[in-house]
């Protein structure tokens, strides 16, 4: 090997060398820092769980005490509804085969404040919940198909579920999932609960980090009904019967959103244009209205309502303050005169609080936009 040719050699070598170490210290700082990376943050120690809702059987009711992240509460639990199976989605791992959750209805006993969260998972990175009451606790169980088998109750959390209401569009999914009752596809409708670890009676919480978002399922082939026997601290070797394919429950990263207004813009259907002279003249109305969807009040703003950016007509309306959850109702607004905004097809716009005056909870809602066409 000529000198040149080993000098090279030499110099690669050290250069991977040197990478090789960069990456590693950014590795280790990244951990003592806490790695705020997706791929970091999409780390979980929770499997997702396939859902199937349980026919009616004998359950004797009880009184529980529950304390999570929302607070301390007290419930009667009242009936079994449903069995959780752990799942691989779109063929990845399941940590734990054997860790199952039933889940019962609860009644809780007195008042629930709502909330609103921020939750991550697989199929959000930031999506905005309202929390409305609770509804569930699962408990975590053992399942076998073998009436008399033993089984053991897995080291998995207690979880106390709330119906939620998402803030934002959410996105329709379609999976694949494999559990232990076989193989389906399935599309992934929007969030409906959210399941926060518990401790019940004073118990444990093992993982407080890790929560479950589950939304609903619409599966493309219907389920024959599979009767098993399940153990936890409520049941010994009970009869289960999974009817129906129901939910499909993801790990999660939950906090809670910031308390503040929070303002959208609705365009409320197709625009009315009329062109008295001829091109030029054209007026276009344009309906809408502003919500204030935040847990806060808001004071008078405006919106700003564009028609056709390429004709640059643009307006503004004022809007009164809001109380938390009201509307300001229909309102309407008339831009031109201009060409006609259909001449092609017509792209509206409206942004509430254009000049960014109100500190929201969420800035990046508060514009709709449609194109209707001509």
């Amino acid at each position: 090997m000529s000198p040149d040719v080993l000098l090279s050699t030499r110099r690669r070598r050290a250069a991977l060398a040197c990478a090789a170490s960069a990456a590693a210290l950014t590795a280790v700082a990244a951990t003592a820092a806490g790695d705020r990376s997706p791929a970091a943050a999409q780390a979980f120690d929770l499997d997702h769980f396939q859902c199937y809702r349980a026919a009616p059987g004998d359950f004797k009711p009880r009184d529980v005490k529950l304390s999570d992240q929302f607070g301390d509460s007290e419930a009667r639990v009242v009936a079994r509804i449903a069995l959780c199976n752990p799942v691989s989605k779109n063929d990845g791992e399941i940590r734990d085969k054997s860790a199952h959750l039933v889940c019962y209805r609860i009644d809780p006993r007195g008042t629930f404040e709502r909330r609103r969260v921020v939750v991550r998972n697989q199929f959000a990175r930031s999506l905005r919940l309202a929390v409305l009451r609770p509804t569930q606790l699962c408990l975590p169980s053992g399942k076998t198909e073998e009436e008399g088998t033993r089984t053991r109750i897995p080291a998995l959390d207690h979880y106390q579920c709330y119906s939620v209401r998402p803030l934002a569009r959410v996105k329709v999914r379609r999976v694949r999932l494999r559990d232990q009752f076989g193989d389906a596809r399935a599309r992934v409708l929007r969030p409906s609960l959210l399941c926060n670890p518990v401790s019940k009676n004073g118990g444990e919480i093992r993982n407080r980090r890790d929560h479950l978002v589950c939304s609903r399922m619409v599966p493309a082939t219907r389920l024959d009904p599979r009767k098993v026997f399940v153990t936890n601290q409520f049941e010994r070797n009970s009869t289960l019967e999974a009817v129906a394919r129901q939910s499909l429950c993801l790990p999660s990263r939950k906090k809670l959103a910031p308390q503040a207004p929070d303002l959208t813009a609705t365009i409320l259907g197709r625009p009315a244009v009329a062109c008295p002279g001829g091109p030029g003249t054209c007026t276009t109305t344009v309906d809408f209205q502003i919500d204030n969807v935040g847990p806060l009040p808001v004071g008078p703003t405006d919106a700003l309502i564009r028609a056709d950016p390429g004709l640059a007509t643009t307006g503004t309306v004022a809007i009164g303050a809001l109380a938390p959850g009201a509307s300001s109702g229909p309102l309407a607004i008339t831009l031109g005169p201009a060409n006609n905004c259909f001449d092609g097809d017509c792209t509206l716009s409206v942004t509430a609080d254009s000049g960014s005056v109100v500190s929201e909870s969420n800035e990046g809602n508060n514009t709709d936009t449609q194109t209707f066409p001509g």
